[in-house]
């Protein structure tokens, strides 16, 4: 219920074979992500031992990156994870960058919007068929 609740309109039969993978299903019909809190936060202190400042790790990308921002957030709180700001910041710092915002997204439908695939076949140079 969560999952749809973040979704709002963006649920589709794609989104929910792709969360169907994501999750351990028990025999009374609940779920549990197949990603447990502890491991989640383990790998996190891993990679913050390994990169110390985000700005090195910004200086090591040479290829040319689309940022992607969700306004939404995590779509409860509606606080974005990054903001406008802070992803043109990072899109600065990589040679032959961007950043766009993905109207109406949150972390969970980014993927899954309209706008999102227009932006990647644009950054890539695919020319919309006609």
């Amino acid at each position: 219920m969560l999952l749809r609740t973040l979704f709002k309109d963006d649920w589709s039969p794609y989104a929910e074979r792709l969360y169907y993978h994501d999750v351990i299903h028990h025999p009374d019909g609940t779920v549990t992500f197949k990603a447990h809190k502890d491991y989640i936060l383990q790998e996190l202190g891993v990679a913050a031992a390994r990169n110390s400042s985000v700005n090195e790790m910004l200086r090591k990308i040479g290829t040319p990156t689309l940022v992607l921002g969700a306004p939404e957030g995590f779509g409860l709180s509606g606080t974005p994870v990054l903001t406008a700001e802070k992803g043109r910041e990072i899109a600065a710092r990589i040679p032959e960058s961007r950043y766009t915002t993905i109207r109406g997204s949150n972390h969970a439908t980014i993927m899954f919007k309209d706008q999102t695939v227009r932006e990647i076949k644009g950054f890539l140079g695919i020319r919309p068929r006609t």
